[in-house]
């Protein structure tokens, strides 16, 4: 850009030069008249203007020639770095790259188109093929395996054989005959090959294995294992002979008061005693001195310390129990009379009976019982295949009965005369929830917003965070000609463009999520508050507690409560309560015993009774006022200022409030089918202990949805309409 600047310079200076050849003599004149005389003096003053522009003109021309030597040393300075830039900006095109390349796989993780990012190289000649690549892919990849597999066999065969070398070395042979030591024969199993030392009575001294898995050769005696990197059998036979100069004595000497720990716990085991202990119990010991019950699950084992002098006892059911003992006499018999002899499927019955019976005595299942009108049986019944906890009801029939089956450890529901048992984990009750009349001819609303009305309204998004995610969400629509405030809460698990929504928030940001809010909503959030949920807390206890209605009674066995000194579970009988902010986050959070959707409703009650709250407070309560909203923005991300907050609070604490809508499967959605994966183990274990065919539950949708009515995203942008228009 400087060089362009030149052009004008040189003209000027170019222009500047005619003047001066034009008005300035090389020679000058002899004046012979005053006639002439005159006119040298209008030159002479002349010339001094001329004087003038000659210096401008030499002043811009060295300005421009120092700028110019700059420049040159601008370029100058840039050729001696050129090599430098080039690689700086390979560098920077090779971590672009990556760049692209890692931000393309995480897109493609969560399922969205992928892009070009600029730096890829490209072919002009030939245009790839998928189909191409795939098979190339899927050749390498054969021949990587078939080239595992080929080495594996390799080094299989190559360690075999040297086992072998060793055993039949007439050198070796020779040297153990004369230490009264042999070689057992070479064995092999699925996991390794092995060779053991062995004395003349067959007492394995050490041996030498080779683990397929790791493809390495280990030197075992006792307790000790040692990797061998054997290149021929001559290293071998140097490691046997320094074990056997160094080890053999040692070793006889532990294996000898190791025979004669378990000769003495073989002796006891066939005592009349522990025999007669054993008949009851139903258990035995094998030759591994492990102890099992009658369908053979270990539930014990005993364990030697030939180099202490010592025995272990451990119980297999408590992994923190392990008896140390001196006398095996005195403490197997006591031990064995303690273990948990039960098979896993009376494990299973016990523990579920157990739970079903504490789950009775709950304070907060009473409450419900109560309100239900029913009663169920603190202890079953029986017969040959079941437990029978019966539900009854005032009038005392037996409605239904929750059993547990002795066969295999699952609940079940039965009919009263104990027939068409269903699992109670698959449950499904009939829906209660409110319905509404959805018209047959939904119209298609595009992309057009309905809440375009400038001034009129406002729209804002409340994201309820627990932890990093978008717990509950609830689209605010405030109307000034109206004068009154609509709430709709949005469930989190509404299933868009492959994911949940409350993920847009948590990989993408605020933003992104109103945009996508807009998008299903048809109205286009002018302003959002994120809020941690902690900040009900401090709200409702500035404001000194809110009111609270219930209709129905609320509980939650996931919230436990010690009243009187006694754990029990979060309860709420119908009434009015008056809440501090502890008591308010938890009926706002609970939804265990209810659903999302009633949650919903109780969320925008507590926002309603902030409001009521709110409509006391004047201009006397600014010192209130402001503490709240300074406490929700300590614990807020939100695109609403302070003068904002507090300008809204004023203007909008009288507006009637509107709550109690939600989007739920019971109006314009419904949940598409769905197991979870806990469910799908369960049911994967259940068919494994029955013996039938394993479920194929694996493949199905395992994440709790949510959907519009006839998979029709434009009935939700309806509902919207009909709340916040009508």
């Amino acid at each position: 850009m400087r060089f362009v600047c030149l052009r004008p310079v040189f003209i000027i200076i170019l222009f500047g030069e005619f003047r001066f050849k034009e008005n300035i003599p090389l020679m000058p004149k002899k004046k012979d008249t005053k006639k002439e005389s005159a006119k040298a003096s209008k030159k002479t003053s002349f010339l001094r203007g001329g004087n003038l522009l000659v210096i401008l003109l030499v002043g811009l021309l060295l300005f421009q020639y120092i700028q110019t030597h700059r420049v040159l040393g601008d370029f100058s300075l840039l050729r001696g770095h050129s090599s430098s830039l080039i690689d700086e900006i390979g560098q920077l095109k090779e971590s672009q790259t990556q760049i692209g390349s890692d931000l393309a796989e995480v897109r493609s993780f969560l399922r969205m188109s992928v892009g070009s990012y600029g730096f890829e190289e490209k072919d002009s000649q030939k245009e790839e093929s998928p189909v191409s690549e795939e098979l190339q892919l899927a050749f390498f990849r054969y021949i990587d395996a078939l080239s595992s597999t080929i080495s594996s066999q390799k080094n299989l065969n190559f360690y075999t054989n040297l086992l072998e070398k060793l055993a039949s070395s007439e050198k070796i042979i020779s040297f153990l005959e004369s230490e009264d030591l042999r070689f057992s024969n070479l064995s092999e199993d699925d996991v390794s090959i092995h060779l053991s030392l062995q004395d003349e009575s067959g007492l394995e001294l050490a041996k030498y294995r080779y683990l397929k898995s790791q493809e390495k050769l280990f030197f075992e005696f006792f307790d000790f294992r040692e990797e061998i990197n054997a290149k021929d059998a001559s290293s071998l036979e140097d490691r046997l002979k320094t074990f056997i100069n160094t080890e053999k004595t040692e070793m006889l000497k532990i294996l000898k008061a190791l025979q004669k720990q378990q000769a003495e716990v073989k002796e006891l085991l066939d005592s009349k005693a522990v025999l007669q202990l054993k008949e009851d119990k139903n258990i035995n010991v094998d030759e591994n001195f492990l102890i099992r019950n009658s369908t053979g699950d270990i539930i014990g084992e005993i364990i030697f310390d030939p180099v202490g002098n010592l025995i272990y006892l451990e119980d297999a059911s408590d992994n923190d129990f392990s008896l140390k003992v001196s006398d095996i006499n005195k403490s197997l018999v006591p031990f064995l009379e303690k273990l948990d002899t039960r098979t896993l499927i009376e494990k299973r019955v016990d523990e579920a009976k157990e739970e079903i019976e504490e789950t009775i005595q709950d304070d907060g299942f009473q409450l419900l019982l109560s309100q239900s009108g029913l009663a169920v049986s603190a202890s079953p019944r029986e017969d040959n295949l079941r437990y029978y906890y019966d539900i009854i009801d005032t009038s005392g029939n037996l409605v239904s009965s929750v059993v547990v089956e002795k066969s295999t450890g699952v609940v079940n529901i039965t009919n009263p005369n104990g027939t068409d048992a269903q699992n109670i984990f698959f449950f499904e009750p009939e829906s209660k929830k409110k319905t509404m009349n959805i018209p047959d001819n939904i119209p298609d609303y595009s992309s057009i917003l309905a809440d375009d009305k400038g001034d009129e309204t406002l729209n804002v998004l409340v994201a309820g965070f627990a932890g990093a995610l978008v717990d509950s969400m609830i689209f605010v629509h405030i109307n000034h000609t109206r004068g009154d405030i609509r709430m709709i809460s949005i469930p989190r698990d509404l299933f868009y463009q492959g994911r949940k929504i409350n993920a847009f928030a948590n990989f993408y940001g605020m933003d992104e999520l109103k945009r996508v809010i807009g998008d299903i909503t048809g109205y286009k959030p002018d302003k959002y508050v994120s809020i941690d949920m902690m900040a009900f807390i401090d709200v409702i206890d500035i404001i000194g507690g809110v009111e609270i209605t219930l209709k129905n009674a609320l509980i939650d066995p996931t919230y436990k409560v010690r009243d009187n000194g006694r754990i029990s579970t979060l309860h709420y009988e119908p009434g009015t309560y008056h809440l501090g902010g502890i008591e308010a986050l938890r009926l706002a959070r609970s939804r265990y015993t209810t659903s999302d959707f009633a949650r919903a409703e109780r969320q925008q009650m507590i926002l309603e009774a902030i409001q009521v709250r709110a409509k006391s407070f004047g201009i006397g309560d600014a010192d209130t006022i402001y503490q709240i909203i300074r406490s929700v923005l300590r614990k807020t991300n939100t695109d609403i200022s302070l003068d904002e907050a507090i300008v809204w609070f004023f203007r909008y604490q009288n507006y009637d409030v509107k709550a109690g809508n939600v989007m739920s499967s019971g109006n314009v959605l419904y949940v598409p089918p769905y197991i979870t994966s806990a469910n799908c183990r369960k049911m994967i274990e259940e068919a494994e202990v029955a013996g039938e065919e394993i479920p194929d539950c694996e493949s199905q949708n395992q994440a709790y949805t949510l959907l519009p009515r006839d998979d029709n995203w434009n009935v939700i942008k309806w509902y919207f309409r009909e709340i916040f228009e009508k």
